[in-house]
């Protein structure tokens, strides 16, 4: 359209009539713009109530405390009569002096583990031992463990059940060289901190030996 036309065109509408055409035209411009809002504002909605519900969701699942397994729970208490032994404590034992058998030059005295608990009980090794002499000096702890023996088995002691073991040691007399007396043996039992004594008196001259803990009382001094 050439300017003169529109000039034309200008003076053949009324002033009045152009405005209200503007005016529909900016209401038509601002309805396609508000539809077009109103179209997306529901996706935007959905999709925030999705992302809430899936923060719900995974917020849910980590506060609840994860199931625990049947390995993790714990094993019901088995049977009295299967229980498994502890080792023995000085405080469920007595030591007692049991027979003595000597040889030429040589003592072999034996002593004997009292269970006085009301628990069976497990002594497996060999036992710590000294002598004691009237003043309270130990006078010989160095005893040897005998290796000619079977190998330590695992001793179970039931209640008022006995185990024994023995020790060996250098007869003093004459020709002897630093003979020592005692008064008191002391043992530690096997795998055990505590201290058991009992009167025992005697001379030696060395040759210190102990045994394994072993079944059952001592053998009697008639063989």
């Amino acid at each position: 359209m050439s300017v003169g036309t529109l000039a034309g065109y200008m003076r053949l509408v009324p002033f009045r009539s152009l405005l209200i055409l503007v005016a529909v035209v900016s209401i038509a411009v601002a309805g396609c713009g508000s539809n077009g809002r109103t179209a997306e504002s529901p996706s935007t909605s959905t999709s925030a109530a999705a992302a809430t519900t899936t923060a719900s969701t995974s917020s849910g699942a980590q506060s609840q405390p994860a199931p625990t397994s049947a390995a993790s729970q714990p094993s019901s208490s088995a049977p009295r009569g299967q229980q498994q032994s502890s080792s023995c404590r000085a405080a469920q034992l007595k030591l007692s002096e049991g027979p003595d058998f000597g040889a030429a030059g040589t003592e072999s005295q034996y002593l004997s583990l009292t269970n006085t608990s009301s628990q069976k009980c497990t002594l497996t090794g060999f036992p710590g031992i000294s002598f004691v002499a009237a003043d309270g000096r130990v006078v010989a702890d160095n005893f040897q463990r005998a290796t000619a023996d079977p190998p330590p088995s695992v001793v179970t002691v039931a209640p008022g059940g006995i185990a024994s073991f023995q020790i060996n040691f250098g007869g003093g007399g004459v020709g002897c060289q630093g003979e020592v007396s005692w008064t008191t043996v002391r043992i530690i039992p096997p795998n055990d901190a505590g201290v058991l004594s009992t009167p025992f008196k005697g001379s030696a001259c060395g040759g210190y030996t102990v045994h394994a803990v072993r079944e059952g009382p001592p053998p009697s001094a008639n063989g």
